[in-house]
């Protein structure tokens, strides 16, 4: 059984479904080192690993796919303040837990706790498939 189709069936209640090229909220608690992210039509796993270096890696057996632009976006609770993360994803194999060692987006422990009681994090996530998309210049999310 490929592994999309196992975390579809077997794990339903622990993957953020989403759509290439739109906007979805997540909501980043303390308590977890990682989220799985699944997109709706083709299936594809990525892992979001949060903590104060967060980021955006494929689960990818055969990394022939190539890779994937993504852009967060994090709004520091009740302040103004917002910072935009843009880069591409990188496939892994194995070792989900790990931290990423390159292409990360670094989160001040502020954000965390920054008008909800909770320490939860909301995160803006968009995914592109088509890597090659001039995406980061037109800046989509705002």
């Amino acid at each position: 059984m490929r592994l999309s189709s196992h975390m579809s069936k077997e794990h339903v209640n622990f993957v953020t479904r989403f759509r290439y090229n739109s906007v979805f909220t997540v909501s980043l608690g303390t308590d977890k080192k990682f989220l799985v992210l699944q997109e709706e039509k083709d299936g594809f796993l990525f892992i979001l690993n949060q903590g104060n270096a967060i980021a955006v890696r494929c689960i990818d057996p055969s990394p022939s796919n190539g890779r994937f632009a993504y852009e967060l976006v994090s709004r520091g609770g009740t302040c103004t303040t917002s910072l935009k993360f843009q880069s591409f994803t990188h496939c892994i194999t194995r070792h989900f837990n790990d931290p990423p060692s390159v292409d990360y987006f670094p989160i001040p422990d502020y954000f965390y706790h920054n008008g909800r009681s909770d320490g939860s994090l909301k995160l803006e996530i968009c995914i592109w498939k088509d890597a090659s998309l001039p995406v980061f210049s037109r800046g989509l999310l705002k």
